[in-house]
C-alpha cells in the first residue's frame, strides 16, 4: 500500500511556470506574498526558495522564453531554455509536443478518442501506450498556496500563452477528459514531466 508521503514523491513537485528550482516547487515550501522583480526570483531576497502567492503572476518582469523560445506553440520542439528545472539532456516539453501523444495536435477530447496512443485511465492516472505513466497530481494554487485537487492532472509545458503573456499552456486530464493545451496562469504550481532534448 502506498503511503501519503509515497504519493506526494509520485507526484512529484509543483513549478510555478518559469521558475527555476529553489525549493519553492515543494508540496510543502513557505509561501509569499511578495512579487519577484527579477526571472530568476532572487530578488527581493525573501522570495527565494518560496511560492510566491499573488493576484499577477510570481514574477513583475514577464517573459514568455523561461522554458521555451516564446513562440507560442508554432515550433514543435523548441530548445532547451534559461529556466528549465529538467536535468542535463532534458527539457520540459513544449504544448505541441502534449498534443502530438494524444491526437497528433492540440485537440482535446475524451480518452478514447486518442489517435497517437491508448490512453488507459487507471483510478488514479492514465497509462499512456505502453510506456508512459501520468498520475493525477493535482495542482498549488497561487491565489493562496493551498495544494489540491487530486484526480486531476496537471502537467506544464514549456510553451507561453501568445495572447496572454501571464499564462502559459498545460496538459490538463480526469478520467473522461484530455485537454493538452489548457491556459493557466504562471502563478500556479503545477507538475512537470521532462522529455528528451
Amino acid at each position: 500500500m502506498i503511503g501519503a508521503n509515497q504519493t506526494s514523491a509520485l507526484y512529484g513537485d509543483y513549478y510555478q511556470w518559469g521558475r527555476k528550482t529553489d525549493g519553492h516547487e515543494k508540496q510543502n515550501s513557505d509561501t509569499v506574498k511578495t512579487q519577484a522583480v527579477n526571472n530568476e526570483a532572487t530578488s527581493p531576497s525573501r522570495v527565494i526558495g518560496k511560492f510566491i502567492i499573488s493576484s499577477a503572476d510570481w514574477s513583475s518582469v514577464q517573459n514568455p522564453s523561461l522554458w521555451g523560445d516564446g513562440s507560442g506553440g508554432t515550433n514543435l520542439n523548441p530548445g532547451k531554455a534559461t529556466n528549465d528545472p529538467c536535468p542535463a539532456g532534458f527539457k520540459v516539453p513544449s504544448v505541441s509536443q502534449w498534443g502530438s501523444i494524444f491526437k497528433g495536435n492540440t485537440t482535446s477530447g475524451a480518452p478514447d478518442t486518442a489517435i497517437t496512443n491508448t490512453w488507459t485511465w487507471t483510478g488514479s492516472g492514465y497509462a499512456v501506450g505502453l510506456g508512459l505513466y501520468l498520475p493525477a497530481t493535482g495542482f498549488r494554487n497561487g491565489n493562496n498556496g493551498i495544494y489540491g485537487q487530486v484526480g486531476l492532472g496537471h502537467f506544464w509545458s514549456s510553451t507561453n500563452n501568445p495572447v496572454v503573456s501571464t499564462e502559459s499552456f498545460l496538459l490538463i486530464f480526469n478520467a473522461i477528459d484530455v485537454n493538452p493545451s489548457y491556459n493557466v496562469p504562471h502563478i500556479h504550481g503545477a507538475t512537470i514531466r521532462c522529455v528528451a532534448e
